[in-house]
């Protein structure tokens, strides 16, 4: 039998077929890994909806939810941090947000996201919390590796005698090693977040821009700057010294470089000797 639920509407009442709505948010919540739960607090009452039971490996028939039985599946170093934050919000009727691991009944451990607001009467009783729950372990773990890679690179350029430096799409300097400061006389500091163009003769700017730009949408995924016409450097008191520049195309996690170039390695040599 379908649910039904009474719709009132200008002095009339009509019954409103929800199960169609039921299962349409069912579906959504599926497909956007994001489940929902609501206290209602008078009724002592928790309900989860299907995909919130889904994240947390429990099945409706057999798993009841209820604070206890949701701290159970709440790992046992991280319960602590949970029950702060739930106090916190209730007795402060504040919002809250929270990473955190639980263990499935199968032992399988997840890190879940929960956001929740509360809700409160006029008179300002609580109410109950609504709240929503998704799984971000694979998420978090990408950004453990991205930051991990990240701080790696960092501490290789913090000691790498070459010239080497890193910029995004636009051509904004974001990685500065320690040779490239020694060869253009710039701070780390200094130059990060500006264009890499400061670092050339004003007269190559738009021609090294036009070219960068024919080697980031093209095939190669290195190159040799310098074949075309002579390179040249220009350090912080505005000298110029001659140079070779090799640059490369960063791949991204899924294997391809990012549009249009999503970073250069520049070697630039030694002045060379007339």
């Amino acid at each position: 039998m379908q649910k039904r639920a009474p719709m009132y509407h200008r002095g009339y009442t009509k019954e409103l077929d929800v199960e169609p709505l039921v299962r349409q948010l069912d579906r959504s919540q599926r497909l956007a890994g994001t489940g929902s739960w609501e206290w209602q607090v008078g009724a002592d009452k928790i309900i989860w909806s299907e995909q919130a039971y889904r994240i947390c490996g429990v099945e409706p028939k057999k798993f009841e939810p209820s604070i206890p039985k949701f701290l159970d599946l709440v790992h046992p170093s991280d319960r602590e941090k949970v029950i702060t934050a739930f106090v916190s919000s209730i007795s402060n009727h504040m919002p809250y947000l929270i990473d955190h691991r639980i263990v499935r009944p199968n032992g399988i451990v997840r890190k879940i996201r929960v956001s929740a607001e509360v809700d409160v009467h006029s008179s300002g009783d609580l109410l109950g919390l609504f709240g929503v729950v998704s799984d971000v372990t694979q998420l978090c773990a990408k950004e453990v590796g991205a930051r991990t890679t990240t701080e790696i690179l960092a501490s290789m350029l913090r000691i790498s005698p070459e010239a080497i430096i890193i910029t995004d799409a636009t051509g904004s300097i974001l990685q500065f090693s320690a040779g490239a400061e020694s060869v253009f006389g710039y701070r780390a500091t200094e130059v990060v977040g500006r264009s890499v163009e400061l670092l050339m003769l004003e007269g190559i700017r738009a021609d090294h821009s036009k070219y960068v730009q024919q080697f980031a949408i093209g095939q190669r995924q290195s190159l040799r700057m310098g074949e075309r016409a002579p390179v040249h450097g220009r350090r912080k008191g505005g000298s110029e010294f001659p140079a070779e520049v090799s640059i490369a195309k960063l791949e991204t996690e899924g294997g391809g470089p990012s549009y249009p170039l999503c970073g250069i390695f520049q070697k630039f040599a030694r002045p060379r000797r007339g």
